[in-house]
């Protein structure tokens, strides 16, 4: 399981891809190449998480999100 997570943060060519952020990166943040969105804690209230996990998929390409509770 390990492998499998750490090889969904690495591009094509195995480059690891990491963006750490707050709240505060999905508003006005356009970022394309961002396919997955991992969530440590649910965010403050249930109208947050759709707009935070919608900035996978903003390149039509497959995306997931995670949330650890």
């Amino acid at each position: 399981m390990k492998d499998k997570t750490l090889a969904s943060f690495c591009d094509a060519h195995g480059k690891l891809c990491i963006a750490l952020a707050t709240t505060a990166f999905g508003m006005g943040v356009d970022c394309r190449e961002l396919h997955v969105i991992y969530h440590w804690r649910a965010p403050s209230n249930l109208e947050q998480y759709p707009q935070e996990t919608g900035q996978a998929r903003r390149d039509t390409f497959p995306s997931r999100a995670v949330l650890e509770i």
